[in-house]
């Protein structure tokens, strides 16, 4: 799958002080659907299928969507 039409407009990790492992929170939108799901697949091969949560919400629109993802477990 390809990821092209994503833009990312915010990225933020967040993590404790002297944890072993935190979080990124990534917004954006996609221009289509199916380059949105390109794009999940590439970070849950990246970090883990598990690590990657993606609400079910960013699916609804076949194109011009917004959406919002969390990537867990980094260290």
């Amino acid at each position: 799958m390809k990821t092209k039409g994503i833009k990312i407009t915010d990225l933020n990790y967040d993590g404790v002080k002297g944890a072993e492992k935190g979080k990124i929170l990534v917004s954006g939108s996609a221009e289509e659907r199916q380059g949105l799901l390109g794009f999940i697949n590439l970070l849950k091969n990246e970090f883990g299928e598990e690590n990657v949560l993606s609400p079910v919400s960013n699916l609804l629109n076949e194109k011009n969507a917004s959406f919002s993802l969390t990537i867990f477990n980094i260290k």
